[in-house]
């Protein structure tokens, strides 16, 4: 099968972070976090790989947060 190539031009992260317990307080500890791409375009491609067809993703990178 040909190579299917995305191009995403509105590329985000997403945050996700793990806590023990939600409570009202100043403070919440993270247990654990991870952060991904995502968008609709890298989404799509994201599908595309779980069905074992190869996939490029394209898309535009900015500053660090």
């Amino acid at each position: 099968m040909a190579k299917i190539i995305t191009v995403t031009a509105n590329t985000a992260t997403d945050l996700f972070i793990e806590i023990e317990s939600l409570t009202a307080s100043d403070n919440i500890l993270a247990k654990s976090s991870v952060d991904f791409a995502c968008g609709k375009g890298i989404n799509v491609a994201k599908a595309i790989e779980s069905l074992n067809n190869p996939v490029s993703c394209l898309g535009f990178a900015g500053i660090n947060r």
